[in-house]
Protein backbone atom coordinates (compact mmCIF):
# COMPACT_ATOMS: atom_id res chain seq x y z
CA UNK A 1 0.00 0.00 0.00
CA UNK A 2 3.05 2.43 0.56
CA UNK A 3 4.55 1.96 -2.61
CA UNK A 4 1.42 2.70 -4.78
CA UNK A 5 0.46 5.76 -2.17
CA UNK A 6 -2.67 4.05 -1.18
CA UNK A 7 -4.65 4.95 2.43
CA UNK A 8 -5.12 2.05 4.37
CA UNK A 9 -8.78 2.62 4.91
CA UNK A 10 -9.04 3.24 1.21
CA UNK A 11 -7.60 -0.42 0.91
CA UNK A 12 -10.16 -1.92 3.03
CA UNK A 13 -13.26 0.14 1.42
CA UNK A 14 -12.11 -1.09 -1.89
CA UNK A 15 -11.88 -5.05 -0.52
CA UNK A 16 -15.40 -4.69 0.85
CA UNK A 17 -16.78 -2.99 -1.81
CA UNK A 18 -15.32 -3.94 -5.59
CA UNK A 19 -15.71 -1.29 -8.27
CA UNK A 20 -18.41 -2.22 -10.46
CA UNK A 21 -17.08 -0.75 -13.87
CA UNK A 22 -20.38 -1.15 -15.61
CA UNK A 23 -20.51 0.91 -18.63
CA UNK A 24 -23.19 3.41 -19.35
CA UNK A 25 -25.68 1.60 -20.52
CA UNK A 26 -25.45 -0.86 -17.90
CA UNK A 27 -25.83 1.87 -15.21
CA UNK A 28 -28.82 3.41 -17.61
CA UNK A 29 -30.40 0.39 -17.79
CA UNK A 30 -30.27 -0.19 -13.84
CA UNK A 31 -31.71 3.62 -13.39
CA UNK A 32 -34.83 2.59 -15.00
CA UNK A 33 -35.38 -0.53 -12.87
CA UNK A 34 -34.96 2.16 -10.15
CA UNK A 35 -37.56 4.21 -11.28
CA UNK A 36 -39.88 1.80 -12.53
CA UNK A 37 -42.07 1.55 -10.02
CA UNK A 38 -45.00 3.62 -9.24
CA UNK A 39 -43.78 7.30 -7.85
CA UNK A 40 -39.86 6.41 -7.94
CA UNK A 41 -40.41 7.99 -11.52
CA UNK A 42 -39.82 11.71 -9.04
CA UNK A 43 -36.27 9.94 -7.76
CA UNK A 44 -33.57 12.62 -8.78
CA UNK A 45 -30.33 11.37 -9.08
CA UNK A 46 -28.97 11.97 -5.69
CA UNK A 47 -31.64 9.25 -4.89
CA UNK A 48 -30.80 7.08 -7.67
CA UNK A 49 -27.13 7.09 -6.97
CA UNK A 50 -27.67 5.97 -3.34
CA UNK A 51 -29.61 3.25 -4.63
CA UNK A 52 -26.77 2.30 -7.00
CA UNK A 53 -24.50 2.13 -4.09
CA UNK A 54 -26.96 -0.32 -2.36
CA UNK A 55 -27.04 -2.37 -5.62
CA UNK A 56 -22.84 -2.95 -5.62
CA UNK A 57 -21.93 0.34 -8.37
CA UNK A 58 -19.80 2.36 -7.13
CA UNK A 59 -20.84 5.53 -9.00
CA UNK A 60 -20.55 9.01 -7.98
CA UNK A 61 -23.41 11.57 -8.51
CA UNK A 62 -22.08 13.49 -11.05
CA UNK A 63 -21.93 10.29 -13.47
CA UNK A 64 -25.20 9.59 -12.31
CA UNK A 65 -26.07 12.97 -13.85
CA UNK A 66 -24.79 12.80 -16.56
CA UNK A 67 -26.09 9.39 -17.65
CA UNK A 68 -29.54 10.27 -16.75
CA UNK A 69 -29.35 13.72 -18.83
CA UNK A 70 -27.91 11.60 -21.85
CA UNK A 71 -30.91 9.01 -21.89
CA UNK A 72 -33.81 11.14 -20.47
CA UNK A 73 -33.89 9.62 -17.39
CA UNK A 74 -33.86 13.10 -15.43
CA UNK A 75 -37.19 13.64 -13.40
CA UNK A 76 -39.60 15.94 -14.71
CA UNK A 77 -42.17 15.28 -11.47
CA UNK A 78 -41.58 18.93 -10.31
CA UNK A 79 -41.46 21.23 -13.22
CA UNK A 80 -44.93 22.66 -12.59
CA UNK A 81 -45.70 25.25 -10.13
CA UNK A 82 -49.37 25.57 -9.27
CA UNK A 83 -51.12 27.90 -7.19
CA UNK A 84 -51.09 26.77 -2.93
CA UNK A 85 -54.41 26.22 -1.33
CA UNK A 86 -54.58 28.82 1.49
CA UNK A 87 -56.87 27.92 4.45
CA UNK A 88 -55.63 31.53 6.39
CA UNK A 89 -58.93 33.24 7.29
CA UNK A 90 -56.86 36.05 9.75
CA UNK A 91 -57.14 35.53 13.45
CA UNK A 92 -60.47 33.94 13.75
CA UNK A 93 -59.56 32.42 17.29
CA UNK A 94 -56.29 31.56 19.29
CA UNK A 95 -52.62 31.74 17.63
CA UNK A 96 -50.30 29.83 19.71
CA UNK A 97 -46.83 30.17 20.01
CA UNK A 98 -44.28 29.15 17.79
CA UNK A 99 -42.25 27.11 20.37
CA UNK A 100 -40.84 24.59 17.42
CA UNK A 101 -38.93 27.79 15.86
CA UNK A 102 -37.40 25.50 13.06
CA UNK A 103 -36.32 22.72 15.41
CA UNK A 104 -37.66 20.16 13.47
CA UNK A 105 -35.29 17.86 15.34
CA UNK A 106 -36.26 15.38 18.39
CA UNK A 107 -34.35 13.07 20.83
CA UNK A 108 -36.54 10.10 20.26
CA UNK A 109 -39.86 9.81 17.37
CA UNK A 110 -43.31 11.36 18.02
CA UNK A 111 -41.73 14.02 20.61
CA UNK A 112 -42.32 16.50 18.02
CA UNK A 113 -45.12 16.39 15.31
CA UNK A 114 -44.29 18.34 12.34
CA UNK A 115 -43.40 16.05 9.14
CA UNK A 116 -41.73 13.40 8.05
CA UNK A 117 -43.48 9.65 8.58
CA UNK A 118 -47.19 10.23 8.12
CA UNK A 119 -49.23 9.12 11.30
CA UNK A 120 -52.61 9.77 10.01
CA UNK A 121 -54.88 11.76 7.46
CA UNK A 122 -58.29 11.69 6.54
CA UNK A 123 -59.77 13.13 3.61
CA UNK A 124 -63.12 15.33 2.73
CA UNK A 125 -64.69 16.66 0.07
CA UNK A 126 -64.91 19.89 2.10
CA UNK A 127 -62.20 21.95 4.42
CA UNK A 128 -64.87 20.85 7.82
CA UNK A 129 -63.41 20.11 10.98
CA UNK A 130 -63.01 16.83 10.83
CA UNK A 131 -60.18 16.76 8.57
CA UNK A 132 -57.91 18.06 11.90
CA UNK A 133 -59.97 16.37 14.40
CA UNK A 134 -60.13 13.03 13.06
CA UNK A 135 -56.58 12.42 12.74
CA UNK A 136 -55.46 14.65 15.99
CA UNK A 137 -57.97 11.65 18.26
CA UNK A 138 -55.60 9.19 16.27
CA UNK A 139 -52.66 10.72 17.45
CA UNK A 140 -53.85 10.50 21.53
CA UNK A 141 -51.60 8.03 21.94
CA UNK A 142 -48.88 10.27 22.24
CA UNK A 143 -49.17 12.52 25.09
CA UNK A 144 -46.68 15.22 25.71
CA UNK A 145 -46.12 16.00 21.93
CA UNK A 146 -45.62 19.30 20.15
CA UNK A 147 -48.38 19.45 17.43
CA UNK A 148 -46.50 22.19 14.53
CA UNK A 149 -48.75 23.62 12.28
CA UNK A 150 -49.24 26.86 10.07
CA UNK A 151 -52.60 29.10 11.22
CA UNK A 152 -54.47 28.12 9.39
CA UNK A 153 -58.83 28.64 10.54
CA UNK A 154 -59.24 25.04 12.16
CA UNK A 155 -55.80 25.18 14.11
CA UNK A 156 -57.49 27.99 15.46
CA UNK A 157 -60.66 27.12 17.29
CA UNK A 158 -61.25 25.92 20.55
CA UNK A 159 -62.09 22.57 19.58
CA UNK A 160 -59.17 22.15 18.33
CA UNK A 161 -56.93 23.44 21.13
CA UNK A 162 -59.54 22.09 23.49
CA UNK A 163 -58.92 18.51 21.85
CA UNK A 164 -54.72 19.59 22.26
CA UNK A 165 -55.13 19.90 25.75
CA UNK A 166 -57.46 16.88 26.71
CA UNK A 167 -54.53 14.51 25.09
CA UNK A 168 -51.65 16.49 27.21
CA UNK A 169 -50.04 18.04 23.85
CA UNK A 170 -48.67 21.28 23.27
CA UNK A 171 -49.49 23.66 20.02
CA UNK A 172 -47.01 25.05 17.55
CA UNK A 173 -47.66 27.49 14.97
CA UNK A 174 -45.76 29.39 12.24
CA UNK A 175 -45.73 32.67 11.99
CA UNK A 176 -48.31 34.19 9.57
CA UNK A 177 -47.17 33.32 6.04
CA UNK A 178 -43.48 32.38 6.52
CA UNK A 179 -44.08 28.42 5.05
CA UNK A 180 -40.33 27.89 6.36
CA UNK A 181 -41.32 27.82 9.70
CA UNK A 182 -43.05 24.54 8.52
CA UNK A 183 -41.19 23.06 6.03
CA UNK A 184 -41.00 19.62 6.24
CA UNK A 185 -45.27 20.00 6.04
CA UNK A 186 -44.82 22.00 3.22
CA UNK A 187 -42.25 19.91 1.65
CA UNK A 188 -44.59 17.00 2.11
CA UNK A 189 -47.37 18.69 0.24
CA UNK A 190 -45.18 19.88 -2.16
CA UNK A 191 -43.86 16.05 -2.96
CA UNK A 192 -47.51 14.67 -2.60
CA UNK A 193 -49.38 17.59 -5.31
CA UNK A 194 -46.41 16.83 -7.67
CA UNK A 195 -46.99 13.32 -7.84
CA UNK A 196 -50.63 12.65 -7.45
CA UNK A 197 -52.45 16.20 -8.27
CA UNK A 198 -51.28 17.90 -10.59
CA UNK A 199 -51.65 17.01 -14.22
CA UNK A 200 -54.07 14.25 -13.13
CA UNK A 201 -57.40 13.83 -13.34
CA UNK A 202 -60.16 11.76 -11.05
CA UNK A 203 -63.40 10.81 -11.75
CA UNK A 204 -64.91 10.16 -8.28
CA UNK A 205 -63.28 10.76 -5.13
CA UNK A 206 -62.94 7.65 -4.08
CA UNK A 207 -60.60 6.98 -7.07
CA UNK A 208 -59.02 9.84 -5.56
CA UNK A 209 -58.61 8.47 -1.99
CA UNK A 210 -57.10 5.07 -3.23
CA UNK A 211 -54.55 6.59 -4.94
CA UNK A 212 -53.68 8.90 -1.74
CA UNK A 213 -53.66 6.07 0.17
CA UNK A 214 -51.15 4.25 -1.77
CA UNK A 215 -49.00 7.44 -2.31
CA UNK A 216 -48.95 7.51 1.15
CA UNK A 217 -47.70 3.90 1.42
CA UNK A 218 -45.51 4.52 -0.48
CA UNK A 219 -43.85 7.98 0.89
CA UNK A 220 -43.64 6.27 4.40
CA UNK A 221 -42.02 2.63 3.46
CA UNK A 222 -40.24 3.08 0.04
CA UNK A 223 -39.56 6.43 -0.57
CA UNK A 224 -35.65 7.39 0.56
CA UNK A 225 -34.62 10.42 1.69
CA UNK A 226 -31.13 11.79 1.71
CA UNK A 227 -31.41 13.27 5.23
CA UNK A 228 -32.66 9.76 6.53
CA UNK A 229 -29.22 8.00 5.79
CA UNK A 230 -31.34 6.69 2.28
CA UNK A 231 -33.84 5.09 4.52
CA UNK A 232 -37.71 5.63 3.97
CA UNK A 233 -39.26 7.35 7.45
CA UNK A 234 -40.37 4.42 8.36
CA UNK A 235 -36.84 2.74 8.20
CA UNK A 236 -35.38 5.62 9.96
CA UNK A 237 -37.85 5.37 12.75
CA UNK A 238 -37.36 2.17 13.71
CA UNK A 239 -33.63 2.84 13.53
CA UNK A 240 -33.91 5.47 16.18
CA UNK A 241 -36.40 3.92 18.17
CA UNK A 242 -33.69 0.92 18.48
CA UNK A 243 -30.78 3.49 19.24
CA UNK A 244 -32.74 5.19 21.52
CA UNK A 245 -34.03 2.22 23.39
Amino acid sequence: MTLIGLKRSTYYYLAAHPINTSSDNKIADVIRQIKSPQFQTEYGYRRVTTLLHDQGYLVNHKRVLRIMRQSALLSTTYNTRKRRYNSYRGTIGRIAERVIKRDFQAEAPYQKIVAGEVLSYHLATTPSMTLVIKPLKSLSKYRGAVIHSHQGFHYQTSMFINTLKYFGMTQSMSRKSTPIDNAPIESFFHIMKANIVHGKHYQTFHEFKVVVDVFINYYNNRRIKQKGNGLSPVQYRQLITEYVS
